[in-house]
């Protein structure tokens, strides 16, 4: 139960920064954010709704306990080895889920003996972020050397994937620190490793055909290319956010 505590917090941070993006990029802030305040209070009074009594028992509960809060040390063994990153590329790279292979990851008994203990303390699937060798070229290719992941409208999804690869990966990094010092909920919960969860979660693809479409005589990406991007350059975590942000702009649109 506490883990999936800890995949919600990240997801809360992510959903926040989402809204405030949504209010602040692009024009007449103001009137974006009077008519979207509405919908913001009811989905607030709603989550306060079903929240409040599972929250109200976890606190009683909380200040009957030795372990209130997590401390730095107890997150940090719970932190991603950057290692597993390369596993967004290749499939169950280590083993996990392999009975002809025996596992070899961080934390194993083959990379201890080979590299020495890590000092972490995570399952065996928590490194399991197959996403694929194509997804990876798309994004390199379109994202990072075209420029289609810092175009306004897929900007902060970029700036999102960053930040919850930088979290998931824990103490590896100092960013991890900053996060747990300063982020509301971060020192309640022990396994940044955790923030890889909203990340797989798969978006299905397609932009709004109004949004998407391009003006007459502009160039239109393929319907494939669509797709890989649509799977690819959106981060899976905001399935149940319903992003109205166009994929594929009539400014993006040219750019491919």
């Amino acid at each position: 139960m506490k883990s999936i505590y800890d995949r919600w917090v990240s997801l809360f941070h992510v959903i926040a920064g989402f809204v405030l993006a949504h209010w602040l990029i692009g024009p007449a802030p103001l009137r974006r954010m009077r008519a979207s305040l509405a919908a913001v209070c009811a989905a607030g009074l709603t989550a306060f709704f079903i929240a409040i009594v599972p929250v109200v028992l976890s606190a009683l509960l909380a200040a009957r306990s030795n372990r209130p809060e997590i401390d730095f040390a107890s997150a940090a063994a719970g932190s991603l080895h950057p290692v597993h990153l390369l596993q967004f590329v290749f499939a169950d790279l280590f083993g996990a889920m392999s009975p002809d292979v025996e596992y070899w990851a961080p934390q194993s008994a083959i990379w201890d003996t080979a590299w020495g203990s890590p000092g972490l303390f995570l399952s065996q699937n928590m490194g399991l972020l197959y996403a694929g060798a194509l997804t990876f070229a798309v994004v390199i290719a379109c994202g990072v050397l075209r420029g289609l992941a810092w175009t306004r409208e897929i900007r902060f999804f970029s700036i999102a994937t960053v930040l919850l690869l930088l979290y998931a990966v824990g103490a590896y990094t100092p960013a991890f620190e900053l996060m747990y010092e300063v982020l509301p909920g971060v020192t309640l919960f022990r396994r940044p490793a955790d923030a890889t969860a909203p990340l797989r979660t798969a978006l299905p693809p397609g932009p709004s055909d109004t949004q998407a479409a391009p003006e007459p005589g502009s160039p239109q990406p393929s319907a494939c290319l669509r797709t890989w991007l649509a799977t690819s350059l959106r981060p899976r975590w905001l399935l149940a956010a319903g992003s109205p942000l166009p994929l594929f702009p009539r400014q993006t649109a040219r750019r491919l």
